[in-house]
């Protein structure tokens, strides 16, 4: 099979834990109110269905999201062609679609449409290795350097842009611990053509594919759907479902707000992203870019992947590298603490990509 992206012009973790992720800032609503449209009169009902069918009525069926990528020089000095990192994000696009596949009212799918080799970007504080308590490694500061990527970066020339960092994303407080790097991404809720903040922020080891289950979420923040088991009304007359109040321990949704894994959105998200998308204007729907181009890819990344080498970029402290699965597609990089010694110290875990037995 053949994976298809098109087009490709080219420019020269969390508030609640365990989240992979966090939301710099939330906006103020109208209304958070539910409206239980299960027990309004019938004469209320039918009008609802009319004012619900002509808030949706300027929308496609198929809303393609323009994404512009922005690449820090930690994540883009490791390939070694242009080439190979504009294959590699268009790649990384086409697997974040399959997640979106089952979207509708609209579809929802992304367009790569330019990207970005950005130095310094990133705001960065040393620490001691979390994989490798004997050194230290250059953290990405996860609330300043998005506050700065909001500042300079926040009007996207496309309909959203992607901040991608080659650093670990971490929180800088005293007395640092592993916790404290479980922060993967940001993104504002709504961001989607926004004039002010349309980017988000997530974190990757080159070559990976790691921001594949990053990107959904954020991007699912992006197009106005929050946490699951939080409810934000976008629009009067397409409220969400009175249940969305409620988080199944055992779903793990895409939007489930500290263990997202299954790689499908709940009916919950779906319908906040549906609301979102009713309050764009026309514009956000027209596509800006003029040319286009595809790429193809003959099989998906987990099939060829070299898991060794992405424990060395991902742990360039080690002393060796070695990989071990730990399960629910997940691996571990471990070493030797001494070569003259058994006892072995392993990082943070990591997704195994698409296609990966």
């Amino acid at each position: 099979d053949k994976l298809r992206i098109a087009p490709l012009p080219l420019m020269a973790r969390s508030e609640e834990g365990h989240l992979a992720h966090r939301i710099y800032e939330k906006e103020p609503f109208r209304n958070h109110e539910e409206n239980d449209a299960d027990t309004l009169p019938e004469q209320q009902a039918r009008t609802k269905r009319r004012t619900r069918a002509a808030s949706m009525k300027h929308m496609p069926d198929l809303f393609l999201v323009e994404v512009h990528v922005m690449v820090d020089e930690h994540h883009y000095h490791v390939f070694d062609r242009r080439e190979h990192l504009v294959t590699y994000l268009a790649l990384t696009i086409a697997l974040v679609n399959m997640r979106y596949e089952d979207t509708s009212g609209p579809n929802i799918q992304f367009l790569l449409t330019s990207i970005q080799k950005e130095e310094k970007f990133a705001r960065t504080f040393p620490e001691y290795d979390i994989g490798w308590p004997d050194a230290n490694r250059t953290y990405a500061d996860a609330s300043t350097t998005y506050k700065h990527l909001l500042k300079q970066y926040g009007k996207s020339p496309a309909d959203i842009t992607v901040a991608v960092t080659g650093l670990i994303l971490a929180d800088a407080y005293e007395g640092f611990t592993f916790d404290d790097a479980r922060v993967q991404g940001q993104a504002r809720i709504g961001g989607v053509c926004n004039v002010n903040y349309s980017i988000l922020m997530v974190e990757d080891v080159p070559m990976s594919f790691g921001m594949v289950n990053l990107l959904p979420h954020e991007l699912g923040h992006a197009l106005g759907a929050p946490h699951d088991g939080k409810i934000y009304k976008w629009n009067t007359y397409l409220p969400p479902r009175n249940n969305c109040r409620k988080v199944s321990n055992t779903d793990h949704f895409i939007m489930h707000p500290s263990e997202p894994g299954n790689q499908k959105f709940s009916n919950c998200s779906k319908e906040h992203m549906t609301a979102f998308i009713s309050t764009l204007s026309t514009s956000c729907f027209e596509l800006k870019t003029k040319r286009n181009c595809t790429t193809e890819v003959k099989e998906l990344p987990g099939v060829s992947i070299n898991l060794t080498k992405n424990c060395q970029i991902a742990h360039p402290n080690f002393l060796e590298w070695k990989w071990e699965f730990t399960g629910n597609c997940r691996f571990q990089c471990c070493s030797r603490l001494s070569l003259n010694y058994d006892e072995v110290t392993c990082g943070v875990e990591h997704s195994l990509p698409d296609g990966a037995d």
